[in-house]
């Protein structure tokens, strides 16, 4: 990885061979050898103008800091999921195609105005004849079918840049972009994402929670394009005034809600990984409700157990128990110094607030995720690199898990300050059964 990171110096040669051999832009290439802009800056440029597919790439190379450096992972976060709003004709066209029948045949009404569009969907509010408030979920036409071509185009330039670059022949180019294209064309698989809801809903089923829910989906009205489900009513987790006027005891609405994650993790054939405010609501009659199970991971267990060990142990600032944690989720193949792994933790824990996992000084907006995101990022690709100077490289999915433990941790710091971490009692992290 580090000669990756070298690229950013890399001669005009190199630029020459990266415009040839389609990876960037001639301009693109000749504004990184003449005006010495970063690569990855130039990259996220390129990507962004090469449209929607190559967006989604740079989200999942900002989502992935075990496998990329640091460099291009905290570029890229500057990627956002915004797409142009398709003409509601589109769209209407698309339903009518999956469902069968008319519009009218389906739903009373369905706004023509999106509530949101991203790069693979846009998602509109409707009802149905029966009068239930839902929302519909559309996959935009041809999605799938450009995604694949834009991946094997991707997949030829990655083969093609490990033999013409020697820089970056050493990073398994083409085994990364393979994991990177299973998990983009696994987003445009609403029938998964659906088993996901209905994973999920059998686990609160099975532990009599009722304190929690999934919004209900209606079969009939789905495919694998289409996801028509029940539309929830309440406020995000980082709306704490919002919140106390429903449920004064926003304490309790944060332990549940993480309780039911944590079992969710052993309970589940996979775990919500992307539990931001925007995706968890405090609903109007007091339930909590979970959104948007899009994106999913899965660890062994031991891995996952060893994490929560791992963030305890930070918050405690024990290195000896960081550093041991650490061995357990990586993999390694050399001899660790305990010494010199536990001084290098030393440095980057103790640059953390005192109550969260966060940088110290960090502090956000109640409805800003900007500044929270970048600082999650920083904090994760520190750990990381620890690791890989010390030769422990984690699973992909690792820092999945650990992202949504600091997402956790920023709650507990708004929602619960009176909460000792994760080593508290009243977090359920054994998986155990949540009321």
């Amino acid at each position: 990885m580090t000669s990756f990171l070298q690229m950013a110096t890399m001669t005009q040669k190199t630029a020459q061979r990266l415009a040839k051999s389609g990876i960037v832009g001639a301009e693109a290439a000749y504004g990184y050898a003449i005006r010495k802009t970063p690569l990855p800056v130039l990259l996220r440029q390129s990507f962004e103008r090469m449209g929607a597919t190559y967006i989604k790439l740079g989200q999942f190379i900002a989502s992935m800091p075990t496998v990329f450096p640091e460099a291009y992972v905290a570029e890229f976060q500057k990627c956002l999921d915004q797409a142009p709003v398709l003409p509601f004709a589109t769209i209407k066209r698309v339903i009518e195609q999956q469902l069968g029948g008319t519009l009218a045949t389906h739903f009373a009404y369905v706004d023509p105005v999106p509530l949101a569009s991203a790069s693979i969907a846009q998602v509109h509010a409707a009802k149905l004849h029966n009068g239930d408030d839902v929302v519909i979920k559309v996959q935009k036409p041809n999605v799938e079918v450009v995604l694949r071509t834009d991946l094997n185009v991707v997949y030829s330039l990655a083969w093609l840049a490990e033999r013409s670059i020697k820089e970056l022949q050493m990073l398994s180019l083409k085994q990364v972009w393979g994991q990177i294209r299973a998990r983009m064309l696994q987003e445009t698989d609403f029938g998964q994402e659906a088993t996901n809801m209905e994973d999920f809903r059998a686990m609160l089923n099975t532990l009599g929670n009722t304190q929690v829910v999934v919004p209900k989906l209606y079969p009939q009205l789905c495919s694998n394009k289409i996801l028509t489900m029940q539309r929830f009513f309440g406020v995000s987790f980082n709306q704490v005034e919002a919140m106390q006027a429903i449920r004064p005891d926003v304490e309790k609405v944060l332990l549940t809600a993480m309780n039911t994650w944590f079992a969710s993790i052993a309970a589940c054939n996979s775990f919500h990984a992307d539990l931001h405010a925007g995706n968890l609501m405090l609903l109007l009659d007091g339930r909590i409700g979970f959104l948007d199970f899009g994106i999913v991971g899965q660890l062994q267990e031991k891995v996952w157990q060893a994490t929560i060990e791992m963030v305890t142990a930070i918050e405690q600032k024990n290195y000896a128990a960081i550093a041991a944690a650490m061995r357990v989720i990586g993999i390694t193949e050399q001899h660790i110094n305990a010494a010199e792994l536990e001084a290098d933790l030393a440095k980057i824990v103790n640059l953390l607030d005192a109550k969260t996992l966060l940088p110290a000084g960090s502090n956000y907006a109640p409805n800003s995720l900007q500044g929270l995101e970048e600082d999650l990022q920083a904090m994760l690709g520190a750990i990381i690199k620890v690791g890989k100077r010390h030769g422990i490289h984690f699973p992909a999915d690792f820092a999945l898990l650990f992202k949504q433990l600091m997402y956790f941790d920023k709650f507990m710091a708004l929602l619960a300050p009176s909460l000792s971490g994760y080593s508290d009692k009243r977090i359920v992290t054994s998986t155990k059964t949540v009321h």
